[in-house]
């Protein structure tokens, strides 16, 4: 079940990038429960949604952060570009443009070319 700040990411990720439909909680790894938030597959672009970060959530505590390594190097491992974003990054995206990167780094990997913002 997604929480509502993946799905605010999500809506605002299909209002303004159509073109690269995302796949969620994909599942990547054999015989391990680790899965992506989301995936833009062609790309391997995979994004991983933090929100409780200033709330103790999950992943501000030892045990989930060691285990959120471990899915970062076994993402690694298998070629996926893992990206994560915050609330207020999602939040203040239009401030920085974080989702406009995201979008560059994704054509950037389909095409085969370098990505320069």
């Amino acid at each position: 079940m997604q929480s509502e700040l993946e799905c605010l990411f999500e809506q605002i990720w299909n209002e303004t990038y159509p073109d690269f439909p995302l796949q969620s909680e994909v599942k990547f790894y054999p015989n391990r429960r680790f899965r992506f938030d989301f995936l833009e597959p062609r790309s391997k672009v995979a994004i991983e949604i933090n929100g409780g970060n200033y709330a103790q959530g999950r992943h501000t505590r030892a045990s989930a952060l060691e285990s959120e390594y471990e899915k970062m190097l076994l993402a690694a491992s298998c070629g996926y570009t893992y990206i994560i974003l915050t609330y207020n990054m999602i939040e203040n995206d239009g401030e920085k443009g974080f989702l406009a990167t995201i979008e560059g780094i994704i054509r950037s990997k389909i095409s085969g070319r370098d990505f320069k913002e």
